[in-house]
């Protein structure tokens, strides 16, 4: 075994595709922490589904959806947008973009908190909970959003130690936290987000601190209007983007709550919980490339794009594989991180998955078309696969509860996938390729769907 991970180590190291370089230089502590991350949430699964039945569970994943809903546009997509940007500019012009970006997202937060305020109320009445749940979500977003900004930033810096260590202490504080505060402070729900608010917010400083000791963080206090109108032209795109298909793609649970209520909310939540250890090894792997891949491009496109193609294909195997793994041992993957209550999420884990690796396959090439500058075509891209998603959770959900909802999130993802794929041919791969890699991606999830039938009958 030693001897094998030597011949990699050599061949690795004797590679000329910067790429793979990147990737072995740093994702290893990026995937090392990011497994851990989901090791940890996966076995925290099994206590949180002991301490909460179905029904609380489906609360709780219902406020965590709000909590992913409102981070994709709390910012106006301005806080993700800026690592493109960041490459932008050097020197005094950094600090001054700093400065920019810093400004308009406190702004943009203090905005999203008082609009939110004003819909308090009715959001209560629908998910359950109390204004407390409510107040503290809202809380956690502001606060994930400015430590993501420093995240970014240190991605772009290839600060891999730093992101490694940082994730780990996240992740343990996160969950040591929201223990506590559920077990001895008997807070439930609410005892778990203030975990979370507080895990983010101490990563968020420590961020702050270790970049301004490095240097990193040198802000000038000054809003440009020329850098601004640099970063709209990426978050506008960005902006409409993350609002459609944010509220397309969870109307899921919104559907699975209206027509099954809470507990079927609960069992969908958990697959996906599980299923999402997977995202994490694939954002990891996408934002150790992202800043190579500008670099790269910028220093001999025709030979690096190649590079760039034939890591994407090994990529994509190892989804692929990851996903085949995942779907044999689904059934004592459930069994393990839950109880028999939660059984029928092992049936929609495979499709789960499934739309896990099609979410992986565009990462790279939406990238490629970044470093292009093509971008304004996400909005339009958004409403037909999402709103696609959106009718057929209409359509499936009321009939086939759980799995309907997995199998339009499956076919919302893979028109969107293929879409980008099909936008940037003339930088990347051939149509007649990706069609029949997407046809045969979409011949397994129906037959993933067909063979889980019976359970939903």
């Amino acid at each position: 075994m030693s001897s094998l991970l030597n011949r990699i180590k050599v061949r690795i190291k004797a590679t000329e595709n910067p790429f793979i370089i990147a990737i072995a230089k740093h994702s290893p502590k990026y995937l090392g922490a990011s497994v851990f991350s989901g090791v940890v949430a996966l076995v925290m699964t099994k206590y949180y589904t002991h301490v909460f039945d179905p029904a609380v569970y489906g609360t709780l994943a219902l406020y965590t959806t709000l909590f992913q809903y409102m981070q994709n546009f709390i910012g106006f997509s301005v806080d993700t947008s800026a690592q493109r940007v960041y490459f932008d500019y050097e020197g005094e012009e950094r600090r001054e973009f700093l400065g920019t970006t810093l400004l308009f997202i406190t702004a943009s937060a203090v905005f999203w908190i008082v609009v939110s305020a004003a819909f308090a109320p009715l959001a209560v009445r629908f998910m359950g909970g109390s204004i407390w749940m409510y107040a503290t979500t809202v809380a956690l977003t502001t606060v994930y959003m400015f430590t993501n900004f420093f995240i970014r930033m240190a991605y772009n810096e290839h600060r891999s130690t730093l992101i490694a260590r940082r994730g780990v202490l996240q992740t343990v504080m996160n969950h040591v936290a929201s223990v506590f505060l559920i077990a001895v402070a008997k807070l439930g729900i609410l005892g778990y987000q203030l975990g979370s608010v507080f895990s983010y917010l101490v990563t968020g400083l420590a961020y702050r601190r270790n970049l301004a000791a490095e240097g990193q963080l040198k802000v000038k206090w000054k809003f440009r209007t020329d850098i601004m109108k640099r970063l709209g032209h990426f978050a506008v795109p960005a902006f409409f983007t993350t609002v459609i298909g944010a509220s397309l793609s969870y109307l899921d649970r919104v559907f699975l709550q209206a027509f099954h209520g809470a507990t079927q909310v609960g069992i969908y939540s958990l697959g996906a919980t599980i299923g999402a250890g997977m995202s994490l090894v694939i954002e990891a792997v996408a934002l150790a490339v992202f800043p190579s891949l500008m670099r790269e491009l910028d220093a001999d496109y025709d030979v690096n794009i190649n590079k760039l193609k034939r890591f994407d294909l090994w990529f994509w195997l190892g989804l692929l594989g990851t996903a085949t793994v995942i779907y044999l041992a689904r059934y004592p993957i459930v069994v393990l991180l839950s109880n028999k209550s939660y059984a029928l999420a092992a049936e929609i884990l495979p499709i789960v998955v499934l739309t896990l690796v099609l979410g992986g396959m565009y990462k790279v090439v939406s990238g490629v078309l970044s470093y292009h500058g093509i971008v304004r075509f996400y909005p339009a891209l958004t409403v037909v696969s999402f709103g696609t998603t959106a009718i057929l959770d209409w359509l499936l959900i009321p009939r086939y509860n759980e799995l309907g909802a997995a199998l339009a999130t499956f076919l919302g993802f893979l028109v969107y996938s293929f879409v980008i794929h099909f936008i940037a041919r003339k930088y990347y791969f051939k149509v007649s390729r990706m069609i029949a890699v997407y046809g045969t991606i979409l011949v397994m999830g129906l037959f993933m769907f067909w063979r889980a039938l019976p359970a939903f009958r």
